[in-house]
């Protein structure tokens, strides 16, 4: 039961930034943006730039901020998976639900209000994982700029597009 289903043009697929080509290559063009969403939240819980300033940075306060970021992607990705939010193929559009064939209408309204009050959970469990995640994200992108800005243009072009996600949420 994917949420926020909305198709994404292959422009705007191109302009995620070049990141994630290499991590995209062997998968489809995600057409939800939380699909999008995790691969990047992928992405950075994989970057050698964030194991680096979680294992040698002087300061605890950084290391324990970056300790936090993973630990709400990681929440955040098995919060996904276990219920299922994306589909396992992401190499066709989804059709939409088909409607029962009968007339039992008190049964379809009952099914249609179990459907919306789960997307309602869902959107809002989300939304705090990834609040959660935007206030780990800011104070790291501080760091990025001590770090050497064209050896890792394209992690922070990651966190600028998940800060602008969340942001509006």
């Amino acid at each position: 039961m994917p949420l926020n289903v909305q198709p994404q043009s292959p422009s705007s697929f191109k302009s995620v930034n070049t990141m994630s080509t290499m991590v995209m290559a062997s998968v489809c063009p995600p057409f939800y943006p939380l699909h999008r969403i995790t691969l990047l939240l992928r992405h950075l819980r994989q970057s050698t730039w964030l194991t680096h300033l979680h294992r040698y940075h002087p300061h605890p306060h950084s290391r324990n901020q970056v300790e936090r970021l993973f630990r709400h992607i990681d929440q955040l990705q098995d919060y996904i998976s276990r219920h299922r939010l994306l589909p396992t193929m992401p190499s066709h559009r989804p059709r939409p639900p088909r409607a029962p064939n009968h007339n039992n209408n008190d049964h379809v309204l009952q099914l249609h209000h179990q459907f919306v009050e789960l997307r309602r959970i869902h959107q809002h469990q989300l939304r705090e994982s990834l609040t959660r995640i935007r206030h780990c994200i800011r104070p790291l992108r501080q760091y990025l700029v001590l770090y050497q800005p064209d050896q890792l243009i394209r992690y922070h072009q990651s966190m600028n597009i998940l800060d602008i996600f969340t942001t509006h949420l």
